[in-house]
């Protein structure tokens, strides 16, 4: 499968709620071909012109996931310091008293502590399929119109955070530390924790839309 279609095809399986702030591959596509015609209608104009232009329209692109993940991280860090203060609640008062409710509400706790690692897990799909999206259109240029600017333009971006990561890895480590103080200090009651278990293993198999859609419909959090 051609990775246009490839690209399309994950959107919609697994992110079609973030789709407008995806790369538009298409139309960057279309805009090489559009570069390729102008240079053959005017063999004369300047080269400089052409790369201006797309890298313009590069620029626009990344800019828009670079802002989109930026959102979500800021964001992310309020979920979780939401997370982790309820958590902190939930253990205090354990070590007070116990009751059946209480073991719900740590449930509740860990299981929006999974959807919300689920949807970081998202957001690393993101950021991935977008770079990839990236990169494959600058070969395609450099090919197709013999212009180099691969290589100088990626090596611009890697320096922006959504290429980065580092905040988004500090989030994932941040849940996954916080479900595991829940999960060494077991409430009385275990009629719901275990189902639960969160890890890096484990947490793969959510990545697709249908396996997501049933833990959402309970979750408190969520990145929209």
């Amino acid at each position: 499968m051609k990775f246009g279609k490839l690209y399309r095809a994950t959107i919609d399986a697994r992110m079609p709620q973030w789709d407008a702030h995806m790369v538009h591959y298409k139309n960057l596509k279309r805009a090489i071909q559009q570069a390729l015609e102008a240079r053959a209608a005017d063999p004369s104009r300047p080269a400089e012109q052409l790369l201006e232009h797309f890298t313009q329209l590069l620029d626009v692109e990344v800019a828009r996931v670079n802002d989109f993940y930026m959102d979500r991280i800021e964001e992310g860090v309020i979920i979780l310091t939401a997370l982790q203060q309820q958590g902190e609640v939930i253990l205090a008062t354990t070590a007070a008293r116990s009751g059946v409710s209480l073991a719900e509400q740590r449930h509740k706790c860990k299981q929006s502590l999974v959807t919300f690692h689920l949807n970081l897990l998202i957001l690393q799909n993101f950021v991935a399929l977008n770079f990839m999206a990236i990169a494959k259109i600058l070969k395609k240029w450099d090919k197709r119109t013999q212009l180099p600017l691969r290589t100088e333009y990626i090596g611009a971006i890697v320096e922006l955070p959504f290429y980065q990561c580092q905040s988004l890895g500090q989030l994932v480590e941040g849940v996954e530390s916080a479900f595991a103080v829940l999960d060494k200090n077991p409430a009385p009651s275990q009629s719901h924790t275990n189902a639960c278990h969160l890890s890096a293993h484990g947490s793969e198999q959510w990545t697709t839309s249908q396996q997501l859609q049933q833990p959402q419909q309970h979750a408190t959090h969520t990145i929209s």
